[in-house]
């Protein structure tokens, strides 16, 4: 059994969070994700998803603690996700790797018009939302 592991951060910013939509490259579907990935082997958890966001939006993050899990995906794309709370650090200038071609600060009052890559992510929002 191979499990693949992603982490997400929902990035908090004047009570909104970020979300990035795929490129027609990387996902055809071109729905919104939180930023964040895969962990590499062996790579501590919070400084993989601090690498992640950094990569995809050139964000400086702290991650301050878990909020959800869930998994998705089927045959070699079946992950578990985990999803951190995490505090923006300095600017907040985004520059979107490849992998993306647009992002968005939404607030909690537009989860039922955000057309998510997984429906799971509408409930992972409501229950951080709880915790913060």
């Amino acid at each position: 059994l191979t499990t693949k592991i992603a982490e997400y951060g929902i990035i908090l910013k004047d009570n909104k969070f970020l979300m990035l939509k795929f490129s027609k490259e990387t996902s055809p579907d071109e729905k919104w994700i939180f930023p964040g990935g895969r962990l590499d082997e062996g790579e501590d958890p919070k400084k993989g998803l601090i690498r992640e966001i950094k990569e995809e939006t050139s964000l400086d993050v702290e991650v301050l603690f878990p909020s959800d899990v869930t998994m998705w995906g089927i045959d070699e794309d079946h992950r578990y996700a985990i999803f951190f709370v995490c505090k923006l650090i300095g600017s907040s200038n985004i520059k979107l790797c490849n992998e993306h071609q647009d992002y968005n600060w939404f607030s909690f009052d537009d989860l039922d018009n955000i057309d998510f890559h997984d429906k799971s992510f509408k409930e992972v929002l409501l229950n951080s939302k709880k915790l913060i």
